[in-house]
């Protein structure tokens, strides 16, 4: 009987698998099937679009620019893994954790999340689907947009700031460097909740538009031109968010470069090899910076002359727009090649990332190692004292 009862359960365990197996086949069949249709859909359509065939003139909406998906693919690379490896090295590195840096890597972290979720929405604008993705990608991407544009120019008038404390005040930044640090994380936390305020309104007005010709709903910020508040709203972000900060940046500059000026004759009485090398070095940076911002200014310049020159249909207006998308993504991609170029403390840890058999490569190897290492035995030794202390304790004391 037992046997019996064992071959009927034997066969109803290959009667079940067989109409699974049966209905798993047909599953797959179904799905090949779909997917080879929305091949042979993806090869005869010669581009790909948000609008419908039926609609008069879509074939002029339709055509990409292959030179800026191009473009957007570059900036996507250099912007992403590039910010995100100068962001790395300064948590890694302990040598790169500066006042300076700090700030630098405060405006990397907010090129970083620009180019990573903006370069994709610009690629697919270039093949018309404007954000088909709903109203809360929508909302994320305008905040993250505008937060990035004003915790960059922050970071920058703070680290212009600083660089003119070096130049003009080098022994008071020094000795109040534990001041300075609290500073800077009080100033990250504020440009970050500033930027996150000021993006607010922007992103409620988030709308939808749905027509005939589009296959699927556009979601995009309501018209700056027509919107007078929020033309208004414009106009007080260009003024404190990019004419203020490059006034006071030009100030700083201008004063640094009459002090510098003044010092090499300083130099040649006392005949200071130290104070010379610190002089050239304090030059160089300043170089450094005011290339990043200079980049910064000028890149962001088209995106406000689009926005109060109307959007008129013109040659004119194609053109700024273009230079728009192209240029907003030029100092989160140039950043990161330009300290890399002139800065040798970011050179040596980035080949050491990507080429370990060199000899900075294998040194910062070994400086990884080293500092886990390090970390490691210090933290087994606190565990060994915090045990030693806690049988000491339960120890009883004699009476």
């Amino acid at each position: 009987m037992f046997m019996i009862h064992r071959q009927r359960k034997l066969e109803e365990n290959k009667e079940t698998i067989m109409q699974f197996s049966t209905k798993t086949m047909v599953d797959v069949v179904n799905i090949s099937t779909s997917a080879t249709e929305v091949m042979s859909t993806l090869v005869t359509s010669p581009e790909i679009t948000s609008y419908s065939k039926d609609c008069e003139g879509s074939e002029v909406y339709a055509d990409a620019q292959i030179w800026m998906l191009v473009l957007f693919c570059v900036f996507f690379i250099f912007g992403v893994f590039g910010n995100g490896i100068l962001v790395l090295l300064f948590f890694m590195e302990k040598k790169l954790r500066t006042i300076h840096n700090a700030f630098v890597t405060n405006l990397a972290f907010s090129d970083f999340l620009f180019v990573l979720l903006f370069a994709p929405i610009k690629f697919f604008e270039e093949y018309k689907i404007l954000r088909p993705l709903g109203m809360t990608f929508c909302y994320i991407s305008i905040i993250i947009n505008y937060m990035s544009q004003d915790v960059s120019t922050l970071s920058m008038t703070a680290l212009s700031f600083y660089r003119y404390l070096a130049v003009m005040r080098p022994l008071k930044t020094k000795r109040d460097k534990r001041k300075i640090k609290w500073f800077i994380l009080t100033f990250c936390a504020i440009s970050w909740i500033l930027g996150a305020i000021a993006a607010i309104y922007p992103a409620s007005d988030c709308t939808v538009f749905s027509d005939e010709c589009l296959l699927w709903d556009r979601h995009y910020v309501d018209s700056f031109t027509d919107n007078e508040s929020h033309l208004k709203f414009h106009i007080v972000r260009f003024v404190f968010f990019y004419i203020l900060p490059l006034i006071v940046i030009a100030l700083f500059y201008t004063i640094m470069a009459c002090k510098l000026c003044k010092t090499p004759s300083t130099l040649q009485r006392n005949d200071s090899i130290s104070a010379r090398r610190a002089t050239k070095s304090r030059k160089k940076l300043g170089g450094v910076v005011l290339a990043i911002v200079v980049i910064f200014f000028l890149s962001w310049l088209p995106n406000y002359l689009t926005w109060f020159t109307g959007l008129d249909d013109t040659s004119f207006i194609e053109w700024l727009t273009d230079m728009r998308s192209v240029c907003m993504f030029l100092p989160a991609s140039l950043n990161p090649i330009l300290l890399f170029v002139t800065s040798s403390s970011y050179r040596k840890p980035i080949l050491g990332i990507f080429s370990p058999w060199n000899r900075s490569g294998r040194h910062f190897v070994r400086q990884l190692r080293k500092s886990s290492f390090s970390t490691s035995l210090t933290s087994i030794r606190l565990s060994r004292l915090s045990r030693h202390s806690k049988r000491s304790s339960d120890i009883p004391s004699p009476t």
